[in-house]
């Protein structure tokens, strides 16, 4: 699970000058975290429309629509000066941070090659294609391949024990953008709270 914790300097000394005047901090709190939210949800249903997997864009899996669907509304902390929104999607992490992917409970990963293999493990493969896969060696590269027409054959999977992905840059909204919503909020909702309020007697 991943938890968005926002603490530069200038981002939580003006939260903290907010909230300082506030009669009720924790409902500002709140809406900041409710515009987290929906500034989340919106940054990924826009990644879910501009990053199209192109091996096979027909059977998309929508990841990023499946990581917003992950966020979860926000927990006030009890002291009302602290909200979280988590990420619980686990494969958020690995896009955000990078990393390297192992095999777990085979011997290699299955990268695929050709877009019938794209969302498909090798034994769906043969099922759902009624093709047959063979494990062929090409310098220092371990494939799965099928006959094609004419005697030859086509690589469907890379076989690889790990592989190493880089961190997504857009895997999390701007970050200045992302603070100003926030504190746009804030301040909205002070100014809701004072006018309320009424001027001091």
């Amino acid at each position: 699970m991943i938890a968005v914790h926002i603490n530069r300097e200038g981002f939580v000394k003006k939260m903290d000058a907010t909230l300082a005047q506030a009669k009720n901090p924790g409902a500002i709190m709140a809406g900041v975290g409710r515009e987290a939210v929906n500034r989340l949800k919106a940054h990924f249903r826009e990644l879910d429309k501009t990053q199209v997997n192109h091996l096979a864009p027909e059977r998309r899996e929508h990841f990023w629509r499946q990581v917003g669907n992950s966020v979860h509304a926000p927990v006030l902390a009890p002291s009302g000066r602290t909200v979280t929104v988590s990420i619980t999607d686990p494969r958020y992490a690995q896009k955000l941070f990078g990393g390297t992917l192992r095999a777990k409970t085979t011997r290699n990963l299955a990268i695929p090659e050709e877009p019938e293999a794209y969302g498909r493990r090798p034994k769906v493969y043969e099922q759902e294609t009624g093709h047959k896969l063979f494990v062929i060696k090409q310098n220092s590269n371990v494939l799965l391949a099928t006959a094609i027409a004419g005697g030859g054959l086509q690589v469907e999977y890379l076989l690889t024990p790990s592989v190493h992905q880089d961190a997504e840059p857009k895997a999390f909204p701007d970050q200045a953008q992302f603070e100003k919503a926030l504190t746009d909020r804030a301040d909205a909702m002070l100014e809701r709270q004072l006018k309320e309020q009424g001027p001091k007697p």
